[in-house]
């Protein structure tokens, strides 16, 4: 028997040697395989070579080399955008940690995970790991709590959950109040938390504080702007537009050069006093705004003309209504911004509507109404992909942590069979206490025997623990899942009460649609009426005589006679495209032209000569000139506007736009001086006429509705005729704008900076 029990112990001992020895050689396999992934080229190589160093040292269950493999594979996963594997290894990295007790690894791990939850805007799970975090560090004031702090707050303040952001601020501000900038940074935080809540009285509260600390110390003077345009701001969704003015006007100073600021500022102010029904000066920045904005920013200068398109139509100018609509489109088809456009479209369906356009207005509000939906659609699907997100997420979550569970009941059944073992290795004990016969021997084994009972009974205590921290995290991942049910059921409320919205806006929006439609509808009933009177008419001249009949062909051939006759003149009054609109619709469009030259002239000492003649040789002197000035203007492809006196009005560049336009006015205006040169040869009057040239935008339209005329109207005519007056007899004197467009052409005289009365001083030149 004693000899049987040696041999068994030798036996244990020699399988025992043998498994230490290939242990040893397998976690050394885990190094090995860790160091080659370092070495690979390329991502997914890494990440196959780490992943199989981490299944290894799991087999193996290695909790070292587990733990390094984890820690390698995290960023990977997370620079690949991988984030339900990220997740699934932070997870188990957080309870390995835990195991061996590294509390500020485990805490960096915690973190790492609240900053993946917060970056896929999860933020309720991301506050609840970082409050994990912050509770081993509870009190201690450093850089770790202050960043803790800063996330929780940020968090809450993404979450609507305002007041519970300010917690965490107001102990940010109460530790580190000292530092001035931290302390404002800080404040700005809150305001942002409040604003996201719509809490606009807290968010006005605490901007006041801010204005405060900025107006007491030096060094924040020159953000004295920004606090004041942020109160202006504030009273806008308060509704205190007058007091919002105030504040944006004291915010003004501050903005001297900055255009991009002054941008913003006036943009703000013009709706402001639009809000406060101050239409006048909510154009008058909203221009200013405009005039400052960049080039490059399309989609803000789509936004404020879409506004500036509203506001005219709530003055019925719908003129200039038509003007900034049609440029907010533009800005909208350039920058490619569906929402813009779709704000642009509403506002061009209102004005059609206000015009009795019908058939335009549903044709815009049917492109309003599309843009809209598909705005709200893909809204809709980035909404369900990040809810498809986070359901991924938390089942990641569960089921790690489920697996975490299941792997630590088998570490317990683990532990029970060697309790097991360790039971049976004192059975042995026992059997070799009979067959030694030695005292001393017998008090030695009876020490080893007693040493295993107390350490078997302090493992089955650890198994008791064990089981009882199970199942309180069991309890506590059920807690949790429940509470996450309760939230997605709340969100998933708040989703159905928003499409409920959506759904009642359709609906007002297709009662207004009806509305058009029936007003359409009646329009039309009104002109079948007026062809039903019309047919009975015709139906009545059936009946008359022939005489009659000849009678009436007489007046039709007498009535075309007359419609010829009024064609004729009407194309002597406007020009052909814009005639022709007028005889075809009614009416006629007006129309921005983005270059255009403006011809002006005048005959010098003109009242000295009109006062030493009869009004009949005058008038015949003046005919004979502009019916020469009309024969060049028509030669060189340029509109006659208006003769004014013995003033001439001419543009290159209309009704159709011709980008040669300035070199055809400079031509003309040499031509006119050639020909009056020419005619005072054989003239008992010596005139001479002084030509003036500007090139810029202006609006051409027709005005008045009886002797109506063709006119141009613009900042550039008012220049055009500044120039004009600024020259000399017998030559052509032409603003920098014009120079720009002409000088490969003409050789021009520089004369310097002149001054124009209401210009200021501008460049002018002479044409030799």
């Amino acid at each position: 028997m004693y000899f049987r029990v040696l041999l068994v112990l030798s036996l244990l001992n020699l399988f025992g040697l043998d498994f230490s020895t290939l242990r040893a050689q397998d976690t050394l396999s885990v190094w090995k395989m860790l160091d080659q992934a370092a070495q690979m080229d390329t991502v997914d190589r890494a990440k196959d070579k780490y992943e199989a160093a981490y299944t290894l040292a799991k087999q193996l269950d290695y909790d070292r080399g587990v733990l390094a493999s984890l820690q390698r594979l995290i960023p990977l996963e997370l620079e690949t955008e991988n984030t339900s594997n990220a997740l699934r290894y932070l997870l188990e990295e957080v309870k390995l940690l835990e195991n061996v007790q590294a509390d500020e690894k485990r805490r960096k791990a915690l973190i790492k995970i609240g900053d993946l939850y917060s970056e896929q805007a999860l933020f309720t799970e991301a506050i609840l790991y970082y409050k994990q975090a912050r509770e081993g560090i509870m009190g201690n004031r450093n850089e770790e709590t202050k960043s803790l702090d800063e996330k929780i707050g940020f968090n809450y303040s993404q979450e609507g959950e305002a007041d519970s952001a300010l917690v965490f601020y107001a102990n940010l501000i109460e530790l580190y109040g000292e530092d001035k900038y931290y302390r404002l940074n800080t404040l700005r935080k809150v305001v942002a938390a409040y604003q996201e809540a719509r809490n606009y009285e807290a968010s006005l509260a605490f901007n006041l504080q801010i204005k405060t600390l900025m107006e007491a110390n030096q060094e924040f003077q020159g953000e004295l702007g920004t606090i004041y345009n942020n109160l202006g701001y504030t009273h806008v969704f308060l509704g205190k537009y007058g007091n919002a003015s105030q504040w944006f006007l004291k915010a003004e100073d501050h903005f001297e050069n900055d255009h991009e600021r002054l941008v913003v500022l006036y943009t703000n102010l013009g709706i402001a006093y639009f809000n406060n029904r101050d239409f006048k000066l909510a154009t008058q920045y909203l221009r200013k705004a405009l005039s400052l904005a960049k080039e490059s920013d399309l989609v803000n200068k789509g936004n404020i003309s879409n506004v500036l398109a509203n506001i005219y139509l709530q003055t019925d100018d719908y003129f200039n209504a038509q003007n900034f609509n049609r440029d907010a489109l533009e800005f909208a088809d350039q920058s490619r911004n569906p929402q813009l456009k779709s704000d642009a479209y509403a506002t061009a369906a209102e004005i059609h509507s206000r015009l009795y356009e019908y058939e335009d207005a549903i044709k815009a509000y049917k492109i309003h109404l599309g843009l809209r939906d598909s705005i709200l659609i893909e809204n809709r699907m980035e909404q369900e992909r990040l809810f498809r997100e986070k359901l991924a997420l938390e089942k990641t979550e569960k089921e790690v942590k489920l697996l975490l569970i299941r792997g630590e009941i088998q570490d317990l059944t683990i532990a029970q069979l060697r309790t097991e073992k360790e039971r049976q290795k004192l059975e042995i004990d026992n059997l070799n206490l009979d067959a030694l016969k030695s005292q001393n021997e017998i008090e030695i084994m009876t020490q080893a025997k007693e040493i295993r009972e107390t350490k078997l009974k302090n493992q089955e205590l650890e198994t008791q623990r064990t089981r009882q921290q199970l199942a309180l995290l069991e309890g506590e991942l059920e807690l949790q899942s429940r509470e996450r049910d309760l939230a997605e059921l709340e969100k998933e409320e708040a989703l159905t009460k928003a499409e409920l919205e959506r759904t009642e806006a359709k609906v007002v929006e297709g009662e207004q649609a009806r509305k058009i439609l029936e007003k359409d509808k009646e329009l039309f009933q009104r002109n079948a009426l007026v062809l039903i009177l019309i047919s009975l008419m015709i139906l009545l001249g059936l009946v008359y005589t022939r005489k009659t009949n000849k009678k009436l062909r007489q007046q039709k051939l007498e009535l075309e006679a007359e419609q010829e006759k009024s064609e004729s003149l009407l194309l002597n009054i406007l020009p052909n495209s814009v005639a022709q609109e007028l005889k075809e619709k009614g009416r006629t469009t007006p129309k921005k032209y983005e270059s255009v030259s403006i011809l002006f002239s005048d005959f010098v000492d003109f009242t000295r000569i009109s006062a030493a003649s009869s009004p009949e040789e005058i008038i015949a002197e003046l005919n004979d000139c502009f019916k020469g000035f009309d024969a060049i203007m028509e030669a060189e492809g340029i509109e006659k506007i208006q003769t004014i006196g013995d003033g001439y009005l001419a543009v290159g560049g209309i009704p159709e736009e011709a980008p040669g336009h300035a070199i055809k006015c400079v031509a003309a205006a040499k031509k006119m001086i050639a020909f009056l040169e020419e005619r005072n040869q054989h003239s008992s009057i010596q005139w001479k006429a002084r030509i003036g040239i500007h090139s810029g935008e202006i609006t051409a339209g027709v005005v008045g509705t009886k002797k109506f005329a063709y006119n141009i109207f613009g900042d550039t005519v008012n220049t055009a005729s500044r120039i004009e007056t600024a020259g000399e007899q017998g030559r052509i004197n032409i603003s920098a704008s014009t120079y720009d467009l002409i000088k490969e052409r003409f050789d021009c005289e520089y004369r310097g900076k002149i001054s124009a009365k209401g210009k200021g001083e501008l460049d002018m030149y002479f044409v030799k």
